[in-house]
C-alpha cells in the first residue's frame, strides 16, 4: 500500500470511528429525567364543603386533598383559588404526610389558622401515586373578606419539578356563606 492510500485508509478508519466515539459517549451522559406530575389521590372526584354563617374576615383551615406525584418529589410553589367570587382568598397553604397512614384524621374545616396545625409546612410533595397511603395532605386558610358569601370552584396548585414548572387543579368548592345566604350549598 503506497503512502498516500494509507493516509487515506486511516483518515477513513478515523471518520468512521467519530459516530461511534459519540455515541459512546451519549451513552454515558446521565439519562434526562422527566419532570414529574402532581396529581390528586384517588378517584380524583370533585368535593367540597359550605360553613354557614361566616363572619367577615374569619379565617378557616380546610385540608382533605392528598396529593401524590407521578416518579420524583415535587415542590408546590403557590396555592390560587379558581373562579373565586366573594373576595374569596387563600391566605395560607402547607402540605403534611397523609395522617390516616399513622392513625391520625384529616384537617378538615377548623375555625383556627393554619399555623395551628404544626405539621403542615411547605415541604416537597414525595408520595407516589402507585401507593395512596404515601399521598400527603394539602391544607389551606382561608377567609371571606366582606358580607358576601365567598366561593371558590378549585384550588389551582403550582409546582416545580426537575426545574420545570406544572400546574393541576384540585376539585375542591368551598362557600363561606354570609350570614342569611340560604341558597344552593349555603341553604342546605
Amino acid at each position: 500500500m503506497n503512502r498516500s492510500a494509507y493516509g487515506l485508509a486511516a483518515a477513513a478508519l478515523l471518520v468512521g470511528s467519530v459516530p461511534l466515539v459519540m455515541a459512546a459517549r451519549s451513552l454515558d451522559r446521565p439519562a434526562h429525567q422527566e419532570a414529574s406530575k402532581l396529581r390528586l389521590a384517588g378517584d380524583g372526584a370533585p368535593f367540597g364543603a359550605a360553613l354557614p354563617s361566616v363572619r367577615i374576615g374569619e379565617v378557616r383551615s380546610f385540608g382533605g386533598a392528598m396529593l401524590c406525584v407521578t416518579t420524583t418529589a415535587v415542590t408546590i410553589t403557590s396555592v390560587a383559588p379558581v373562579d373565586p367570587a366573594g373576595g374569596f382568598a387563600v391566605q395560607a397553604w402547607g402540605v403534611r404526610p397523609n395522617p390516616f397512614r399513622s392513625g391520625g384524621v384529616g384537617l378538615g374545616a377548623e375555625p383556627k389558622p393554619l399555623a395551628a396545625f404544626p405539621a403542615f409546612g411547605h415541604t416537597p410533595v414525595s408520595g407516589r401515586c402507585s401507593d395512596d397511603s404515601q399521598s400527603f395532605e394539602l391544607g389551606v386558610q382561608v377567609a371571606k373578606p366582606g358580607t358576601a358569601t365567598a366561593t371558590t370552584h378549585g384550588l389551582r396548585v403550582d409546582y416545580t419539578s426537575n426545574g420545570k414548572a406544572g400546574s393541576m387543579v384540585v376539585p375542591m368548592t368551598i362557600q363561606l356563606c354570609a350570614a342569611g345566604d340560604h341558597t344552593g350549598h349555603c341553604g342546605q
